[in-house]
């Protein structure tokens, strides 16, 4: 029986096409942007950018008490940050989820 839900690997190749959006966009871009340019669907955006990304991004917006984002949410990639960071951090949490 296929399992359904989240596959348990990290899919590198949407990682490079969500960080090549984020170095076109240096001053920010939506989210919803991210995922017409990558052809990914909104969700699979919104879990790479909180599992994957959230250490080498900032984002923009208004939130709610609860803290969650509403109205839009921005994010752009932190000053100085480069794919071979991105790329090590992912690496890393992979193997340590292993653990």
């Amino acid at each position: 029986m296929k399992k359904r839900g989240r596959p348990e690997f990290i899919d590198i190749n949407k990682v490079n096409s969500i960080l090549e959006i984020l170095y076109q966009y240096p001053d920010g871009v939506w989210i919803r942007q991210i995922s017409r340019a990558t052809k990914l669907p909104l969700s699979t955006v919104h879990y790479y950018l909180r599992q994957y990304f959230e250490p080498f991004i900032e984002n923009i917006g208004f939130k709610n008490p609860e803290g969650r984002y509403i109205g839009f949410r921005l994010v752009r990639l932190k000053r100085s940050i480069n794919a071979a960071d991105v790329v090590a951090y992912i690496k890393l949490k992979k193997r340590i989820s292993q653990i």
